[in-house]
């Protein structure tokens, strides 16, 4: 199992503190080990401990220099000002787009409204039309005072 310097430190104290017979224990598939956890816990549990600490990623980091530091720093901020800038040209670019929306929006109003005034156009000649094919359709009353 992978243990840091801390756990291993821990575990180092608490068997030297712990009794000489608590300390080992054996059964007949493992061989005799120390036990690094007090007797306190059962067996089982301490073993479950043990593992979803180091699982868990709890353990302390090491600490880093004020160098890796400094430098970690400067690589977040060029990212973030590297965000930023991605960021200014999206928000330009859907400025863009919502003015060409726009005024695409105005165009085809204005195109609905030419095309509302021709069907207009169009109904109006059609009445004319059809009084025309009726006149034309009509035979010419003669005057009977005329003869």
């Amino acid at each position: 199992m992978f243990e840091s310097g801390a756990l291993v430190t821990q575990r180092r104290a608490s068997v030297e503190s712990e009794p000489q017979q608590s300390r080992e224990t054996s059964s007949p598939d493992r061989p005799c080990t120390v036990d690094p956890i007090p007797s306190l816990i059962p067996k089982d549990e301490r073993y479950l401990k043990t593992v979803l600490v180091l699982a868990s990623g709890m353990l302390p980091k090491r600490r880093s220099s004020a160098h890796e530091l400094e430098r970690e720093i400067t690589t977040v901020q060029l990212k973030l000002l590297r965000a930023n800038a991605a960021l200014r040209l999206k928000v330009l670019h859907v400025e863009k787009l919502e003015i060409l929306v726009r005024e695409r929006s105005e165009r085809i109003d204005q195109l609905n409204s030419e095309l509302e005034q021709s069907r207009a156009q169009v109904q109006r000649l059609d009445l004319q039309n059809e009084i025309l094919i009726e006149m034309i359709a009509a035979p010419p009353q003669l005057d009977a005072t005329r003869r």
